[in-house]
């Protein structure tokens, strides 16, 4: 996937890359003094049409400050710069940690197709905010210009480890191909709880 790291700043990911079929997340933005980067326009977990499933482990994993994924809701081209995040093992987006701050997801499909129609679920969350992470905007800012296009589709994501009475450690193991600690008939129980729910593997 791809990595900014260790004070990695102000960069644009995008527009147009299919971030994809990676082991782990297909992006990751980390550390305190990594700030003030930009993702948009790019599919994170599906093909490149972004009509199935072709998954990372999560989609985005964000550390650092003042980053931005998606829309930046000044009424100009605002769809235009969406991502789409679907289709990933574990979840869409994840805020993690302390100094995890100021960071914005706005005008994104998490959980969806291209069209925002028809559900490409990532497995477990669409954005999770965990482990001291602060002050953080999923959706629009509220001041009256491009609000609705700062909105973010979040749809069609499925809590398979709940489902199944698992952990999500134990899912996201299936689910990426490390099962070998996970008895078969866990296994077998979180397959068949992914397929009813309607979530399909990658078959590649």
């Amino acid at each position: 996937g791809v990595l900014l790291d260790t004070t990695a700043s102000n960069n644009v990911i995008g527009p147009r890359n299919v971030i994809s079929a990676n082991s782990g997340a297909g992006l990751r933005i980390r550390d305190a003094g990594t700030a003030s980067n930009t993702v948009k326009a790019n599919f994170i977990g599906t093909n490149p049409t972004g009509t199935q499933a072709l998954p990372n482990r999560n989609g985005l994993w964000v550390g650092g400050t003042g980053s931005r994924v998606g829309s930046d809701g000044d009424g100009r081209n605002d769809a235009a710069e969406r991502n789409l995040i679907s289709g990933n093992n574990d979840t869409g987006v994840v805020f993690w940690g302390a100094g995890t701050d100021q960071n914005v997801v706005a005008g994104n499909y998490i959980g969806t197709d291209v069209t925002g129609t028809v559900a490409v679920g990532n497995a477990s969350r669409g954005v999770l905010i965990a482990f001291g992470a602060k002050s953080n905007r999923i959706g629009t800012d509220g001041n009256g210009v491009a609000d609705v296009a700062e909105r973010n589709l979040i749809s069609g994501n499925r809590n398979v480890a709940e489902a199944a009475g698992v952990s999500q450690t134990t899912v996201s193991l299936v689910l990426n191909g490390h099962s070998g600690h996970v008895s078969e008939a866990t296994r077998q129980k979180v397959l068949e709880t992914a397929e009813r729910l309607g979530y399909h593997l990658n078959a590649s």
